[in-house]
């Protein structure tokens, strides 16, 4: 049996987490919409159809922000890393989940197209920084 190598192990743990949160972005965007759909059918809210260029927009929207926000979600692990804490981790994903969602009449940092951009290659780059040198980081530090 090999030794797996830790440059591997890290990567795989962080493409868990992207993929999770990627695909439960989607599935929850979906849920809500459709949940909208039917209670609209019921009780018309919205006065216009849904159709096919309407629903094939909305889906795009919601795939971008999802995939926008799994590598935002790698943000937190910098403060984690560097305190080597969970805690830390935690509350720094809360700040940054406040900073980016504060919904200020109706204006979000999130509603800029460059911020949740700027933001989802800051957490690549922080995904990159934390396993780019991590064989040679002692485990006992």
């Amino acid at each position: 049996m090999y030794p797996i190598n830790r440059k591997k192990l890290i990567a795989a743990k962080l493409l868990v987490v992207v993929l999770f949160t990627l695909i439960a972005d989607i599935a929850t965007n979906l849920f809500v919409g459709a949940g909208f759909y039917v209670f609209n059918l019921f009780m018309p809210v919205v006065s216009e159809p849904l159709t096919l260029p309407v629903a094939a927009k909305g889906l795009l929207t919601v795939v971008m922000s999802a995939l926008a926000t799994s590598f935002l979600s790698l943000i937190p692990l910098y403060f984690g890393m560097r305190k080597k804490s969970g805690a830390a981790t935690i509350v720094s994903s809360i700040f940054v989940v406040t900073l980016v969602c504060q919904n200020v009449n109706g204006f979000t940092l999130y509603s800029i197209i460059a911020v949740p951009i700027g933001l989802a290659l800051l957490g690549a780059a922080v995904a990159f920084m934390s396993i780019r040198n991590i064989e040679r980081v002692d485990v006992l530090q």
